[in-house]
């Protein structure tokens, strides 16, 4: 699926959407991705670099 196809599954999914609460949520979702895009965050960053390279680190600041 093509994203100009998904992005209209998801217009029509939210057309379909008739609670204000849930559509509410949907743009809130909507904005953080939006930000998190533009957004760096750095302790997000280093815990997963320290997962994904813990015994490396540990060996090298020795």
């Amino acid at each position: 699926m093509s994203v100009a196809e998904m992005k209209a599954k998801a217009a029509e999914g939210l057309a379909s959407i008739n609670n204000e609460t849930d559509i509410k949520e949907i743009l809130e979702h909507i904005e953080k991705l939006k930000n998190k895009e533009k957004s760096f965050d750095a302790e997000a960053f280093f815990k997963k670099a320290a997962e994904q390279y813990g015994e490396v680190l540990k060996k090298l600041a020795e």
